[in-house]
């Protein structure tokens, strides 16, 4: 399957999971085709509702935390293999 193709099954799939949860800001972050496994690994961010009320960070005019989430999606067939969470690095001031 193609770059394009993955994105889209993955798009549809993060919309279909969040149905309900009222989530905005939904963008893509990371594109990865993993050759051994034969998969893609696309990243999505997102805001939550609860990420938005009241954070010292917009306080601080800071940015609303986001969710990152990758689709893990099946080469061959397209099918989702799993949803995990893409947990950054801390960083280190």
């Amino acid at each position: 399957m193609d770059v394009q193709k993955a994105m889209d099954i993955a798009r549809e799939y993060i919309s279909y999971v969040y149905t309900g949860e009222d989530v905005s800001q939904v963008g893509l972050e990371e594109v990865l085709y993993d050759h051994e496994d034969e998969r893609w690994l696309i990243t999505f961010g997102f805001v939550r509702p609860w990420d938005k009320k009241n954070t010292v960070a917009q306080n601080f005019g800071l940015k609303t935390p986001r969710s990152y989430k990758i689709v893990h999606i099946d080469n061959d067939n397209g099918k989702i293999i799993a949803l995990t969470d893409r947990l950054l690095p801390d960083v280190k001031r």
